[in-house]
């Protein structure tokens, strides 16, 4: 959306967390994050898969099999007018699935989109 207000899930690809999954939310001066402790390992042409929920109340990210612990937010910033961004900063790869629900899937539809 802008610099300001976003959601936001990415894996690092530099530093001393290269692999690690993160997501992150900011509406106005609050912004949260979440780290998931599980790393991807350094390569090319990796299978991963990342899923980050978010309610009015909470969010939570999961990766690599593991599910992290959910954190309530005050508020959620409104992304419903905005279009959906993918891989803004140079993507060399392939998206094999893209899954996006209509509710709240819980911890439990977590762990179902990244087993």
């Amino acid at each position: 959306m802008d610099a300001s207000n976003y959601i936001r899930g990415q894996i690092t690809t530099g530093g001393a967390r290269v692999g690690s999954v993160h997501g992150l939310h900011r509406a106005g001066a609050l912004t949260q994050q979440l780290l998931d402790s599980d790393q991807y390992a350094p390569g090319s042409d990796l299978d991963y898969r990342v899923a980050m929920r978010l309610t009015g109340s909470a969010f939570n990210i999961a990766g690599k099999d593991t599910v992290g612990t959910e954190q309530a937010i005050a508020s959620l910033v409104d992304v419903s007018g905005a279009d959906l961004s993918l891989c803004d900063t140079g993507f060399a790869g392939h998206i094999g699935l893209l899954r996006v629900a209509a509710a709240d899937i819980g911890d439990a539809g977590l762990a179902e989109f990244v087993a």
